[in-house]
């Protein structure tokens, strides 16, 4: 009886007191509408809502703000102090104030206080739709690359690789090997240490003294010279460069060894990750001697490909080894567009383009420790060859030079009577045949006469006159003395 007359009573205030909870509901809802929504599509949804996501949060749903954007939820209901869009508004967070200044003028302190008073009941929001989701953003977010790194739980008693291995073998029904005899064990750590044979005693090594066998092995030159050569593969490292028939450059880089020798001393002297990697990326920012072996870390951007020496490729070249190297991502697909796969937009891309865009080789490289007797003589022999080289290549430029000019009436007439052909263009083509014209030289003779031949002009003056001639022949000139006219000019 007593049970029945509570839930009576209960039911009477709850029928009570519904109309003011509802009525309470309604004038949220009349506030949003009347203060909010308008605010909203004044001042936000230039840059926040369905037309443009900018730091991908959408204020124009309700599904926006609550998602968020690059820096979480937009609005803590119910806590204003929390909501970074009350950071953004009032100003209190320099890096976050909007409206951005050349959007107007900023929230008015009604403007602001209306907003803090929408949150603080809740956020009442009665629009529906969903924001639409890009499914990179949400991989980025949940892909187990992007997460914080987290220490296992590893049983007592048991080395932490082994066990980790046996717990992957268990998911998969499978069962470890049987442990290798000690010989095999030795052949095993000696050929992945340092990609070489054991010798025949340290294939006596008993198991008391394998740890001092790897330790001997850690410390042996090979090595770094066996690991060092997995990073120079991920450095695009080589002796050698391309784009070097364009421009006369020397084939071979003289002084690549540099990068490769600061290499293999890192992995031979346990050179600690975080160095390794600020060596690579800014070894002259470090503060280091000018002679400092370190500066050679500096190959890392150095030794990629010259791309004709176009300075786009070249950074983008610098951006995929510094991506791929130490992040594992490759940054240079962003270069048009944003990566399809991963979350990297076009715009970081080019903020970090801008960092290598703003660096620049010297033309004197700086010499890195003292010079052997070894490395002297080296020099010595290596000057002389490279000397005798620019000498056989001034013979031949003074070579052409002379013949070029004796046949200039020759490269004229050529120009008036023919059109450009695409083997003036071609980078590598060099006619080496002494009766033919040399292609680049007509190439450069059209673009001489295109921009000279005026009747003013004190040398080409009479070729312009000479090119009014609407049906060139050159047999004609020839016996109207060009040839004296143009020698003599």
């Amino acid at each position: 009886m007593y049970r029945l007359t509570s839930i009576a009573l209960l039911l009477t205030l709850l029928l009570q007191y519904s109309p003011p909870l509802q009525a309470d509901e309604a004038d949220k809802q009349a506030f949003f509408e009347s203060r909010i929504r308008p605010l909203l599509i004044d001042r936000c949804y230039q840059c926040h809502g369905p037309d443009e996501a900018s730091g991908r949060l959408r204020l124009d749903l309700k599904s926006g703000w609550e998602r968020g954007g690059e820096r979480g939820p937009a609005i803590v209901p119910g806590n204003p102090a929390d909501s970074l869009l009350i950071r953004a508004v009032s100003g209190s967070d320099p890096e976050l104030s909007m409206p951005p200044k050349d959007s107007g003028p900023p929230l008015t302190s009604a403007q602001q206080e209306d907003l803090a008073t929408w949150i603080r009941q809740g956020a009442v929001d009665p629009r529906s739709g969903q924001a639409v989701v890009n499914p990179i953003e949400v991989s980025a977010r949940t892909h187990w690359a992007f997460q914080p790194i987290q220490a296992p739980a590893v049983a007592p008693g048991q080395h932490p690789i082994d066990f980790l291995i046996d717990q992957q073998l268990q998911t998969q029904n499978f069962t470890a090997a049987p442990s290798a005899d000690m010989q095999t064990l030795v052949r095993r750590a000696s050929f992945d240490l340092l990609g070489l044979p054991p010798t025949p005693r340290q294939l006596s090594t008993t198991a008391d003294d394998f740890p001092r066998l790897l330790q001997e092995l850690l410390s042996s030159p090979r090595y770094g010279e066996r690991w060092g050569r997995h990073w120079l593969d991920v450095a695009r490292y080589s002796d050698a460069k391309d784009g070097v028939l364009m421009y006369g450059d020397a084939r071979i880089r003289p002084f690549a060894w540099t990068y490769r020798d600061y290499v293999i001393n890192a992995f031979n002297n346990d050179r600690p990750l975080n160095q390794f990697i600020r060596e690579q990326l800014a070894a002259d920012r470090l503060g280091l001697p000018q002679d400092a072996p370190e500066l050679a870390a500096l190959g890392l951007l150095t030794l990629g490909r010259m791309f004709d020496r176009n300075k786009h490729d070249v950074i983008d070249d610098q951006i995929d080894v510094v991506g791929r190297g130490f992040l594992g991502l490759t940054l240079a697909c962003a270069r048009c567009h944003d990566h399809k796969f991963d979350p990297i937009p076009t715009a970081d891309y080019y903020s970090l383009y801008g960092v290598f865009a703003n660096a620049s080789e010297p033309l004197e490289r700086p010499r890195i420790g003292s010079v052997t007797a070894a490395g002297a003589a080296f020099e010595k022999e290596f000057s002389e060859k490279l000397q005798q080289v620019r000498d056989q290549e001034l013979a031949h430029y003074q070579a052409t030079l002379k013949l070029a000019r004796e046949r200039t009436v020759d490269y004229l007439v050529h120009v008036a009577t023919t059109q450009p052909d695409v083997s003036e263009t071609a980078i590598f083509f060099l006619s080496l045949v002494p009766d033919q014209l040399r292609p680049q030289i007509t190439r450069r003779w059209r673009q001489t006469i295109a921009r000279r031949a005026f009747p003013d002009d004190p040398v080409f003056g009479p070729w312009h006159d000479l090119l009014k001639d609407p049906t060139p022949r050159p047999a004609d000139w020839m016996a109207r003395g060009v040839d004296s006219r143009i020698i003599s000019a």
